[in-house]
């Protein structure tokens, strides 16, 4: 480090003296110049003194005329000086702009010297880029070779900075030749505006003593030339001493010497910064997680977004395939947990509302595939188990199921639309099932004005005639979003269940259902979340087979007596 502190100043020290040199030179011409002129002045002064022997001055201080002349000839002569020191700089700065080599030590001189404030920090940023960039460059070359894209990536950048620094350095260095070549106008200008007046002035002392005024004028001539010489002189000495001392004045505060400890990597700093990034890339990749994916995954978040209770919990049922399995799983595997879970929606809707108040349930989904067939068969079978005398309403003209649940036996006309256009009585179309108390009045014709014959008189009756004659009538509907079905039954129905799937139904369509069924006067009594993921005993459900003797993972009961075991059955 100390050897690189000499070099600097030694390095800026020839780069001065460079520049010196230059203006040395032009100084130099200039007074040769100005010798030849002082001498033939002198000259043609002595020869008219000769030649006018009785040329006489008045007063002792001489003509109030030449007094005004020599004057200005002083302040010429300082003007024509400030011209000559104008255009020397004008002309050693137009040269160094012209060079590039010497631009740049014009450039690194003026930074040293204070003169390049305006974009000295963007320069040494992008020094310091360049030198950041060169040194990836060089430890990149110790693992690839130079044709490797990473490498010639980082040359490009290296060629942009080299470019943007020199055309930093150009423009200042051409806003320096503008500033100085208007310095030099400028002082041409007051020379020009001086050497008006100062001939003004000589053709009045022409006009007063055209003898006089002649040695006047050779003598002023002499003086002013003789004094620009003496000046140019000056400053030839001045330029010599910079140019031998050196223009810098660098001193070095604080020698280098080898550090203590090391001052690099920065442990704590480090550690600090990875947690703090690392925290801060988890929650943006959580909150971009949970902004991509719009899936509803547990009760919890759909009673969040819903704003409605969550009446049940069924978990998934994937060994079941067929829809009959499915929608008879509470009668065909009543200890199996998804039976329960039925059960448990059975029970909030018994307790949730007044028998009075909910004879007439509609169960529908935001949208196809979510259950809600399934949640009205199982449903309906719990009611009936517990002593409600029910009644399924396959509603779905779009897309009807339940005749395929409980695989009826009745013909293709017999059925709800068959009721409904008069062709057939509803004693007729109503259909008993294998299990006690549970009838159904099956759909099995598709209809494409399904939202006209819910709407209409009609139909209204048929549910108020059902609801008089059962307990419970349990009517499955088509989806809420694709079609308008589900919504005309909610109004006219006493409670409404929401199936929703989870990992399925997205929270956009669920919001747009909830707001459907609530904007017609629905009574919105709850969700049913189908589909859900297995948790421990004390999650989502546990399963427990109580009447049968069973745990819900398999074990058996201890058998603590027969008449005990037909006190629990009772």
């Amino acid at each position: 480090m100390n050897a690189v502190v000499q070099s600097y100043i030694a390095y800026h020290g020839t780069r001065k003296r460079s520049t010196s040199a230059e203006v040395l030179k032009i100084l130099q011409t200039e007074k040769s110049r100005r010798s030849e002129e002082l001498t033939e002045k002198l000259r043609t002064m002595m020869d008219f003194k000769k030649s006018n022997p009785t040329l006489a001055f008045e007063g002792p201080e001489g003509n109030v005329i030449l007094q005004r002349f020599q004057k200005l000839s002083s302040v010429l002569t300082e003007a024509q000086l400030e011209t000559v020191d104008s255009r020397s700089l004008y002309e050693s700065t137009k040269e160094i702009v012209s060079d590039p080599n010497k631009l740049e030590q014009f450039v690194e001189t003026q930074l040293v010297e204070g003169g390049y404030d305006t974009t000295s920090n963007e320069r040494e940023e992008l020094k310091s880029r360049l030198e950041q960039l060169q040194l990836r460059r060089a430890d990149r070359l110790r693992e690839v070779t130079i044709d490797h894209p990473g490498v010639i990536v980082l040359e490009g950048e290296i060629d942009r900075l080299k470019t943007q620094i020199s055309e930093l350095d150009t423009r200042f260095a051409q806003t320096r030749l503008a500033i100085v070549e208007g310095q030099y106008l400028a002082a041409q200008a007051k020379e020009d505006q001086i050497t008006k007046a100062f001939e003004d002035q000589r053709q009045e002392a022409l006009s007063l003593n055209e003898q006089l005024a002649q040695y006047t004028i050779l003598e002023s001539d002499w003086e002013q030339t003789k004094q620009l010489c003496d000046i140019l002189n000056e400053r030839i000495k001045e330029v010599n001493v910079t140019e031998d001392v050196g223009a810098l004045n660098i001193s070095v505060l604080e020698a280098a010497r080898p550090p203590e400890r090391p001052s690099k990597p920065e442990k704590r700093r480090y550690i600090a910064m990875a947690l703090v990034l690392g925290l801060m890339l988890g929650g943006g990749l959580a909150l971009v997680r949970d902004w991509m994916d719009t899936t509803l995954r547990s009760p919890e978040e759909v009673s969040a977004v819903l704003g409605v209770p969550v009446v049940g919990i069924v978990p998934a049922m994937l060994r079941e395939r067929n829809p009959s399995d499915r929608g008879q799983k509470v009668h065909l595997d009543p200890d199996s947990p998804a039976a329960e879970a039925y059960r448990k929606v059975r029970t909030a809707l018994l307790l949730g509302v007044p028998n009075a108040e909910a004879k007439t349930i509609l169960v529908t989904s935001p949208g196809g595939t979510e259950g809600k067939t399934t949640l009205v068969s199982n449903l309906a079978i719990t009611l009936a188990q517990a002593g409600q005398r029910t009644l399924i309403v396959d509603a779905d003209f779009r897309h009807p199921m339940q005749h395929l649940v409980f695989k009826t036996n009745g013909s293709d006309e017999q059925g709800l639309v068959s009721v409904l256009s008069g062709t057939m009585a509803l004693e007729k179309a109503i259909e008993a099932t294998d299990i006690k108390g549970l009838d159904l009045l099956p759909c099995r014709i598709q209809l494409m004005n399904a939202s006209e014959v819910v709407n209409s008189r009609a139909f209204a009756q048929l549910l108020e005639n059902l609801a008089d004659k059962y307990d419970r009538v349990v009517i499955d509907s088509p989806p809420v979003v694709p079609v308008t079905d589900a919504q005309i039954l909610s109004a006219i129905c006493d409670v409404t269940l929401l199936v929703l799937r989870a990992d399925k139904s997205t929270r956009k369509t669920s919001v747009e259902a909830r707001d459907g069924l609530l904007g017609v006067g629905a009574h919105l009594l709850g969700a049913v979340v189908n589909h859900a993921a297995r948790r421990s005993r004390y999650g989502y459900y546990a399963g427990y087979a109580y009447d049968r003797g069973y745990f819900g993972n398999g074990r058996k009961k201890k058998n603590r007596g027969s008449k005990a075991a037909a006190v629990i059955k009772d």
